[in-house]
């Protein structure tokens, strides 16, 4: 994966994991949407820039995350992928435990990869062989405007001639959901909590939730 002309201007790089307010976040700071990458797809292929970028991600709660993705991909996301994902695991006819338990199953006795949504934050920043990160910095989702501004001082102190393309982080690609479709905390039951948290173990240890 390439650098972009914004990345190598800027002298930043941002890895964009999925849910994770990515989109707002890449069109405040460099005027485009950027896609899913991780941070070792870059690094292999650009390995003599990477350590003058600054680079960063944003994380977020792995639960709130999970529903997030999966509300989203409930009301068929925003691409066939998306909608076929729903589809085929048929979301609209089975509630989110079931889905939790097929999907657990379907994890651990390898009958499909994670979908990207569902891929576990620390594997968009390690590097894939050695499982070190590879990146300058880690913000929050809980605190969007504030790791907004956060991140723009961050990309100055590396490159001063840094200005973002918007001063104050933008409101893009918030899901226009079915609300009588939509799952929260309250519908998932203690035991598929438990599941959840145990297959993003890595994610609550390595961002600090609980």
């Amino acid at each position: 994966m390439q650098l972009s002309k914004p990345f190598l201007d800027s002298k930043s790089i941002f890895i964009h994991i999925p849910k994770s307010a990515g989109v707002s976040f890449s069109v405040g700071l460099y005027g485009i949407a950027l896609g899913h990458h991780t941070a070792h797809e870059y690094y292999i292929n650009n390995k003599n820039e990477w350590n003058n970028l600054f680079s960063f991600t944003i994380v977020r709660n792995p639960l709130d995350r999970f529903l997030s993705a999966y509300n989203f991909l409930k009301n068929e996301g925003i691409n066939k992928f998306d909608k076929q994902f729903c589809n085929r695991h048929k979301l609209n006819a089975v509630d989110i435990n079931t889905f939790i338990n097929n999907f657990i199953s379907e994890i651990r006795f390898k009958i499909f990869k994670p979908y990207i949504h569902f891929i576990p934050q620390h594997k968009f920043i390690l590097h894939k062989r050695k499982n070190y990160s590879l990146i300058s910095k880690i913000y929050k989702f809980e605190s969007l405007e504030t790791e907004y501004q956060n991140i723009i001082r961050d990309i100055k102190l590396n490159n001063p001639k840094f200005n973002p393309v918007k001063n104050n982080l933008p409101n893009i690609n918030r899901t226009n959901y079915d609300f009588s479709k939509k799952s929260n905390h309250n519908d998932i039951s203690e035991d598929n909590i438990k599941k959840i948290k145990d297959f993003y173990y890595l994610d609550y240890q390595m961002f600090g939730y609980v």
